[in-house]
């Protein structure tokens, strides 16, 4: 190892960019779905109506994981009455 190269970190090398290429992948709904935990439905729903941070590629939505983790982050609420996302018709 040169000097003056950061050491790897727990992951090595290869594991880190991995990770990174990961985060930086594009997700489409039915990926995004799963990741959630919900319908590919309510993610397309979502999308129409503007509440999932996206954007398209042609006619198709593409959602960035960091983006939808704040998005997730910020519809979070505490107390007794909770968040609760309103429902779509």
């Amino acid at each position: 190892m040169s000097e003056g190269a950061p050491a790897p970190g727990p992951l090595g090398h290869d594991s880190q960019r991995a990770a990174r290429r990961m985060d930086d992948r594009l997700l489409d709904a039915k990926e995004l779905a799963a990741f959630l935990n919900v319908t590919p439905r309510w993610v397309r729903e979502h999308t129409a109506n503007g509440d999932l941070p996206h954007f398209r590629l042609g006619r198709y939505p593409r959602y960035r994981l960091e983006k939808v983790l704040a998005w997730l982050e910020s519809q979070e609420r505490g107390g007794a009455r909770g968040g609760r996302l309103k429902r779509v018709s």
